[in-house]
Formats: C-alpha cells, structure tokens, sequence
C-alpha cells in the first residue's frame, strides 16, 4: 500500500504510508542475543523492493515514508532506536536513555549526552549543537518543513553543558506526552555541512519560536538564504546527503534503483553495542511501481526483502519452489490502516452525506476477508484497533445500498435525464455525481478496492473514473488538494497517537497532512489538550470523544489494519521480523553461511 509519511516523523507519528506491530511468527528474539561483529564479506548486498521513487534527499524535507526506509537508520541515526523486542527505546546515537525532569510548575526537562565515540565524517566529533542546529533548521519558518514542526512546538531552548558541549537538554514549559519520542526519533544532521555560512548561528530557538515575529523572520535575510540552499541544495544530489549512519548514498536513479555503500569508517565500529552494528557492504533499493513485476524479480533472486505484498499473491507464493526454498515468509500485524479519503472542500464531498453514502458502498468485512485474505481487522475509525483507547464502541459503517440511495436523495441528487447517473444543479449548473478514485499504480490491493467501489457506486447512479498513479506523483496530487477520492493508508508506530499532523485545521494547508480538509474547533482543542496530558486514563476519554467527532463528519471510508506479507532471503540470518515498521533492521542482516 502507498506510505503516506513526512518522512521519519510521519512514521514515528501517524507514520504515511503507511505500517507494523508484533509479529503473528510468534515472539521476536532479542537481535542483541545474535548480533555478531561485522560481517567482512565485500560481496554482502541486500536488495529490497521500493515501490516508489523517493521524493526527496533531505530527510526533514520528504514527505513519503519510503525516505526513512531507505535512510533511515542507515544514511541517518537518531538519538534513540526502537527495541524491537520490546518496542520501548534504546540508545543510538545518545549514550543513555535520557533523564526526564518533572518540575512543580509543570515544566519538563529532557537531559541527552551523545556518545563520546560519535563523529562526523570529516572527522570531527558530533556535538549538541548539531542538535540544536537541527531544531533550527526545522523551526526556520521558510523550510519546507511545516509537518514536522508542529511536533516541536514543546522545545522551547536547548541548554547546552558548558562543560560537556555533548550534553544539552531539551527544555519545555509543560508536560508533553510525546517528548521522549519525538526527541529520541530526531536525526541529527551536520550543521558544518548543511549550514556552512552559519545562516541559523545567530538564532535562538524563543526567537523561532516566537509567533509575533513569524513575519519578520520569514523577511529576514539570513533566514530566506539558508531555506533556499536547504530547500533546493541537498534535496537531489546523493552527494550533497551526510548523515552520521554506516552508509552513505552511492547513486539514486529514479524508477531503477538507490544504491547504498558501507562506510569504510563509522564510529559504530569503535562501540559495543550489537545496535550499532552494521553488517551489509551495500544496500541497493529496486525501485518497482509494478507489484507483479517484482515478485517476478523475487523469484528470479534478483529481490531479497519484499513487504507490503498483495494478501492474495502473498498465499499464491506459499506454494511456489523457489520461495519455499529461499525464503522465509512473514505476517507481522500493524499499526497502520488503510482507508479512501474524501477531499471535503470540493463542491461534491462538502456534503456530509454524501460522504457518509459512499461508506455505505463499501463492505468492510469482504474486503478483509476476500481482498486481504483475512490478513487484518475492520478499521472503524482514526485509530489503530491495536492502541487501547481505540473506541470499540463506534459502529461500524453498514454496506447497505438502499442507505446510501436515501443520503444522495436527501442531498438533492437524483437522475433528472434518466441516464443513470444522479445530478443536481451547483452553482446554476448540472452537475453529475461522478468522481475520480485515484490509487498506487501497480498495486493490486487498491485497485481492487477502487473497483468494487466503482461498481457498487454505479448501482446507485454514481459515476466513477478509476486513476492509478506513480507513488510520489499521486502525493503531489494529494498534497496540491488535487483530488477528488483517493485510497491509501497512514502508517504507525506502537505509541501515543498526536494527531497535529493529520487532523488539526492548523494542518489543512498545502505544507500539512489533513489532506481532507477536516476542521472542527472541538477536535482542535481535544488534540491540543492530549498533547499536555500525561494521565493516561484523561487521555483515553479525549482519545475516543476525538474518534466520535471524526467519525461523525465521515472525511475517510475508513478500510481495515492489515497483516503485512514480507519475504526476506534465507541467505541472511538475524533478519528479526518485529512490529517497527518496515518490520526488520537492514543493517543487523548477517550471512547465513
């Protein structure tokens, strides 16, 4: 399925585009129980499918979850890594979990030290003020960012150690429920690399922080020139992309393949931690928008890990030699769910019941179990049915035509030609109720979907143009407001849903993700007082009031949470399948033999 995502943090929040959770193999080892030193074997390549180009090279800047699977972890590492085992946090880049401060007056403090053995590629060590840069650079009100602003807004100040300048501390001013999440999950970039006038130097964090000064900061010199080169100079040149992980970014040619090389020097080598390995001498990314053209390729041995593959074709490959015998297969639940998104601000979709009718064209349970092949639950509303304050209580929508017909009658469509097709003047024009469902190109999976809702939706007189599209082609229609229905799906982690990026009215803008247009007043108040809340029975009253609102207005046909079917080459061993989306850990792969 198509990952919506703002990159890493579209993953670590939502993340689009889209999945993971506890594997259905049974219980995931510890990778640290047989992680071994690195593998020196100079032929080590993993190829792994991509089904889309990646939009961009910047990770704070790409807006589709394939950029964190092709770099992070590998190009970039984080402060924190997801354990997965337990799916709580591990150190990476940090030298410990970091100290939280709880303070009377409801102030929080997160102290971090990065690790003494960490350095930058040039040799220098990696210091708190590529932190604080990081922060600034996202905070820069011009840098195209916006989606991953919002989950910073807590940062108030970093206080760097005057006698350790690895040491700093996130400082906020109130409790914010995420905070080791969103600071742990942050990739730390060079500042001497992606700001070497040292554009950002003379900032301070109260100053982009300031919403009073957001107009004088967007004509401020300094600020315009380092979010043009930010925006535009390492957004396309692999070579212009440094990062403090084992590899760096060989050759990207779109539609073919991202090819990346192990460094022949990483601080990671000098540390005893079986997280900080780094086995593969290179990773090449095969780009294939055509699923049935990559399983071909899986069969053929030219792909060794493959997820997200079409439930059906994922029990057809059971029984097929080759994958029998080179192949381990996997089912790992998910955090995700996949849902068609109805663009609320177009004439047609304005109408609530419109909206709420074309749910009713939709069997839910028949599309888990014929198109999914049973491989996931119904999804009844914006939450995982995995997180514990999913709303179990909101019905799910009925597939009953009759319902439907009864809406769009109320709404003022009808047949008033007699050529089957409902109409209905807008604006003093005729109007005929017919959209364009737009999906993935070459995924099975959604063109069933698009399909079965265009036939049920011609049995009540509603026409539908069915529009598959390149991956990251499709998210610039969607991000343009350019659409009218269109299926895909939003990833997820196993943690607290901040539901800023996707539902906030703050984030119905052309740099934000509530790519439906859905704004409620009391929505944004419930998202805003979740995100202080750190009890956890208050939070779950407001999670599923928050659910009841979405619901309500009807801006998704909301689908299911699928299983995801991934095969990885036996050829490789600690390959541990885990609910951390993409569901395994590149770098840790070791040879079988």
């Amino acid at each position: 399925m198509k990952k919506l995502t703002s990159s890493w943090l579209q993953v670590l929040l939502v993340t689009i585009t889209f999945f993971s959770l506890v594997s259905c193999d049974g219980e995931t080892p510890d990778p640290a129980a047989e992680v071994s030193a690195s593998t020196t074997n100079k032929d080590f390549t993993v190829k792994i499918h991509l089904s889309n180009n990646l939009d961009n090279l910047n990770i704070f800047l790409s807006r589709i979850v394939e950029t964190n699977e092709v770099m992070g972890g590998t190009v970039h590492v984080q402060l924190l890594e997801r354990d997965h085992k337990t799916l709580g946090f591990k150190p990476l880049l940090a030298k410990a979990l970091p100290e939280i401060k709880n303070f009377d007056d409801g102030a929080m403090h997160l102290v971090y030290e990065i690790r003494p053995e960490a350095t930058w590629d040039n040799g220098t060590p990696i210091m708190a003020s590529d932190v604080l840069f990081a922060l600034k650079a996202i905070k820069n009100p011009l840098v195209q960012a916006a989606s991953l602003r919002g989950y910073f807004d807590f940062v108030e100040d970093i206080i760097i150690d005057e006698n350790n300048p690895r040491k700093f501390t996130f400082v906020s001013s109130e409790p914010y429920f995420l905070a080791q999440d969103v600071s742990g999950l942050l990739s730390v970039v060079p500042e001497y690399h992606y700001d070497p006038q040292g554009f950002m130097a003379e900032f301070t964090l109260a100053e982009l922080n300031d919403e009073d000064q957001l107009d004088a900061l967007k004509e401020n010199p300094r600020i315009k020139s380092f979010a043009e080169e930010f925006n535009v100079n390492y957004s396309t040149d692999p070579a212009q992309v440094v990062g403090a992980g084992a590899y760096t970014i060989q050759e990207v040619n779109n539609h073919q393949n991202i090819v990346l090389v192990r460094k022949e020097s990483w601080w990671g080598d000098k540390v005893d931690d079986p997280y900080l390995t780094a086995n593969p001498k290179k990773i090449e990314f095969v780009v294939m928008a055509d699923e049935n053209t990559a399983i071909t390729n899986m069969k053929d041995l030219a792909i060794d890990v493959m997820t997200g593959i079409n439930a059906e074709k994922f029990s057809e490959l059971k029984e097929v030699p080759v994958i029998k015998e080179q192949f381990n297969l996997h089912t790992p639940n998910t955090f995700s769910y996949f849902y068609i998104g109805m663009n609320m601000k177009t004439a047609k979709l304005g109408d609530v019941r419109v909206r709420h009718a074309l749910s009713h064209l939709v069997d839910k349970q028949r599309v888990v179990d014929d198109l999914a092949n049973g491989l996931g639950v119904v999804v009844n509303g914006p939450v995982n049915p995995n997180k514990p304050y999913y709303d179990t209580d909101i019905p799910s929508v009925p597939y009953d035509l009759d319902a439907a017909k009864k809406l769009l009658a109320e709404a003022g469509w009808k047949d008033s030609d007699g050529d089957n097709v409902l109409d209905k003047k807008i604006d003093g024009r005729k109007v005929n109720l017919s959209f364009e469902v737009t999906y993935p190109q070459g995924r099975a999976f959604y063109k069933d979907i698009a399909t079965n809702l265009k036939y049920e939706a011609e049995r009540v007189g509603i026409e539908i143009e069915l529009n598959g599209m390149e991956g990251s082609s499709m998210y610039k229609k969607m991000t343009a407001r350019d659409y009218e229905l269109v299926c895909v799906g939003w990833g997820g982690v196993p943690m607290p849903d901040d539901f800023t990026q996707i539902w906030h009215s703050e984030s119905n803008r052309a740099d934000g993700s509530n790519l439906v247009g859905f704004e409620s007043k009391r929505a944004d108040k419930l998202i805003e007082k979740i995100k202080l809340t750190t009890d956890e029975a208050k939070r779950t009253e407001m999670y599923k009031e928050f659910q009841r609102i979405v619901v309500k207005e009807h801006p998704y046909v909301f689908l299911l949470s699928p299983q995801s079917c991934m095969s990885i080459n036996n050829k490789f061993k600690n390959t541990k399948v885990s609910s951390v989306r993409p569901g395994y850990t590149v770098r840790l792969f070791e040879l079988a033999e």
